[in-house]
């Protein structure tokens, strides 16, 4: 196992409409919160080495 700390993800949204952008970042921000609340349980990752030797 290897410790990587707690993920952190960013979401960025951007509209055509100008008068939209406030609704879909107010969505993206939500978004990113409740994708981070998921990632904090994720702060150990399994790592798996292999090596190969070989001499003569």
């Amino acid at each position: 196992m290897m410790y990587q700390g707690a993920p952190d993800a960013t979401v960025d949204v951007k509209t055509s409409d100008p008068f939209r952008q406030p609704y879909a970042d107010q969505y993206a921000e939500q978004e990113e919160k409740d994708l981070n609340d998921e990632l904090e349980d994720y702060k150990l990752y399994p790592v798996v080495q292999v090596g190969l030797v070989y001499r003569f």
